[in-house]
């Protein structure tokens, strides 16, 4: 039981970390399903970048934050 709990906290340090720098790095970040293009979760700077709120993002496909002239290099 000691080791779970030791690993579960060791998890949750971990995320914490990830969630720290997902949120305070100065660029704007998306992560999306690579299999559906669907936005899956955005940090607050492309909220403020791009003016959408986070539940107007969330599922929406990554192309509608891709310049129309990006798009197809992205695809590659």
């Amino acid at each position: 039981l000691a080791q779970i709990q030791s690993r579960d906290q060791a998890l949750r340090e971990s995320e914490e970390r990830y969630r720290t720098i997902y949120e305070t790095i100065p660029d704007p970040v998306a992560i999306y399903n690579p299999e559906t293009a669907e936005i899956a979760a955005v940090n607050g700077v492309l909220l403020t970048e791009y003016g959408y709120t986070r539940e107007e993002l969330l599922g929406q496909p990554i192309s509608v934050i891709i310049p129309e002239n990006e798009r197809e290099a992205f695809r590659e």
